[in-house]
């Protein structure tokens, strides 16, 4: 039987903690959030910029890795016939859109961990052996694409903003017009600046949520950015799945 949980990005440690027996985070190659777990479960991810990678090993040795892409609904990734299973999320500025694909993946993920490398963690016999393989398989070409600067500036004044900023807003910030702005973004990362900021201001509330899970939810709509509450309560019930009311309520009684 599958025991279900709620993986939100960037707070795996705190829905997942009942769950993981092993957490690091890393600054370098990049920020990454390594965990391993063991168990068959249910894990729902919410729609968020991050791509989750999670490494099952079976019994034998083998491996199955699965990819969970940025979304921008939640989705169900059931896990069960693995000895146990190492997980990394990717920081959001990682990624980039390879030619053929019509999403992104984290840096060169494709080419570095393959189908040649389903037992990357054979006999290893410690988490911390397993993050340096791990690394060392995401690192085999050496290759880091650049994020043209365009990109970058654009990145990272919809973070500073926490997603609350419009297109022409950032027109006005970095002097590129909005055409502009929403094709070298898109072209980057795979996903428009506008759906990137009505993720980050989906996570904001969350991490407000977590702060003060009584919290009235007309709040969020003066001082996050949305127009109305039925605005808040459609996007965050497209994103999470379910109401914030609900959230709220769960994440009280701790029923992750």
């Amino acid at each position: 039987m599958h025991t279900g949980y709620t993986l939100i990005q960037p707070y795996v440690f705190l829905t997942l903690n009942s769950l993981l027996t092993n957490e690091h985070l890393l600054s370098s190659p990049a920020d990454l959030f390594c965990y391993e777990f063991s168990g068959d479960v249910s894990l729902k991810f919410v729609a968020s910029p991050y791509t989750e990678l999670i490494i099952g090993q079976r019994p034998d040795g083998s491996c199955r890795i699965f990819c969970i892409r940025t979304a921008d609904e939640p989705l169900i990734l059931k896990l069960s016939g693995f000895s146990y299973c190492f997980g990394v999320r990717f920081d959001d500025s990682l990624y980039y859109r390879l030619p053929g694909h019509p999403f992104p993946f984290p840096a060169d993920l494709l080419q570095t961990i393959s189908m040649s490398d389903s037992d990357i963690f054979s006999g290893t016999v410690s988490f911390s052996e397993r993050i340096q393989r791990f690394l060392s398989a995401l690192n085999k070409t050496g290759k880091t694409p650049a994020c043209p600067p365009a990109a970058t500036l654009i990145h990272q004044s919809i973070k500073k903003a926490d997603g609350d900023i419009t297109v022409s807003e950032l027109a006005a910030r970095t002097g590129y017009s909005c055409r502009h702005i929403s094709r070298i973004f898109t072209e980057y990362f795979g996903y428009s600046p506008k759906t990137f900021c009505r993720l980050l201001r989906f996570h904001h509330t969350l991490y407000e949520i977590f702060q003060d899970p009584h919290r009235n939810n007309s709040e969020f709509i003066t001082q996050i950015g949305y127009s109305d509450q039925a605005h808040f309560q459609r996007e965050f019930k497209t994103f999470m799945g379910e109401t914030p009311r609900r959230f709220g309520r769960r994440l009280i009684q701790q029923k992750f």
